[in-house]
């Protein structure tokens, strides 16, 4: 089986020559313990021009997970298993059925059958949830995370997505940032739900950003995030930084978040390559 995602959740080790964030490295391998369940999928939709999102019914199944972790997907393709991670976009209080969000990046034989044959009624073999990037509700309760930046970039907004979800029913309280990143007004998943969330809960701001507009109506922020825009939503060295997203702009963040004055151990982050 090949790994196509490899996950690094917390893990220790140089980001800029001298500078470490603290964390623990989670290895991505098969059969670590976990239950294989078979899912079916419910409904596949269009959420972008490079995004699908499935629903998955669990089909009566017990299935327990943190917000912000992911699963282990794996299908039979030309007579060889499969496998590939995907982030849990769903909130875990939701019963009966999650979802994920898979961008079609080319280079992926999973995403590629995600994408091009996945058929609603299909089943799956799902493995999860994993990881140890998720939101604890007991240290946002207890103080701890009574501040929090939600930072993505692209497809990284799927574990972001479903900590949202999972505040906005059970940590409404919880005063929340969320500053996302994409690469075009178009690719800015959920932003209607998120934009609906902000309107009811004043604990909760959104503010999104493209790196290019040409072609598409755009009146918001042009630009990657950096220290400027996080100053300007209010992070400070207090806030509890959860950042989701591809290398450069992980290690760009933290180093913006530093210069800032948000200490290491408030930086938690997830990325994939």
């Amino acid at each position: 089986m090949r790994i196509y995602r490899p996950i690094l959740t917390y893990p220790t080790y140089p980001l800029n020559g001298n500078r470490f964030l603290t964390s623990l490295v989670c290895k991505r391998k098969t059969g670590c313990g976990r239950m294989k369940i078979s899912v079916r999928i419910a409904e596949i939709q269009d959420i972008s021009p490079t995004v699908k999102a499935f629903v998955l019914d669990l089909q009566g199944q017990e299935f327990s997970f943190f917000a912000g972790q992911w699963i282990d997907c794996f299908v039979e393709i030309n007579g060889r298993t499969e496998v590939a991670g995907y982030s849990i976009t769903s909130s875990p209080t939701v019963v009966g059925w999650f979802s994920i969000a898979v961008k079609l990046v080319g280079d992926n034989t999973v995403t590629d059958y995600m994408h091009e044959q996945a058929t609603v009624g299909e089943t799956l073999v799902v493995d999860g949830g994993q990881g140890e990037f998720y939101f604890d509700p007991a240290a946002a309760s207890g103080g701890s995370d009574s501040s929090i930046a939600l930072i993505a970039g692209g497809i990284g907004i799927t574990p972001i997505a479903g900590i949202v979800r999972f505040m906005d029913k059970f940590a409404p309280d919880v005063s929340a940032t969320l500053l996302y990143s994409a690469s075009a007004p178009a690719e800015l998943l959920f932003r209607e739900e998120f934009e609906a969330i902000a309107t009811r809960n004043p604990q909760f701001h959104n503010y999104f950003t493209v790196t290019r507009s040409a072609g598409e109506l755009w009146d918001g922020n042009v630009g990657r995030i950096d220290a400027d825009m996080l100053l300007g939503a209010g992070v400070d060295g207090d806030t509890r930084c959860y950042i989701c997203g591809p290398p450069a702009m992980i290690r760009d963040i933290a180093d913006a978040l530093r210069e800032i004055g948000v200490p290491d151990e408030r930086i938690i982050y997830e990325q994939w390559w």
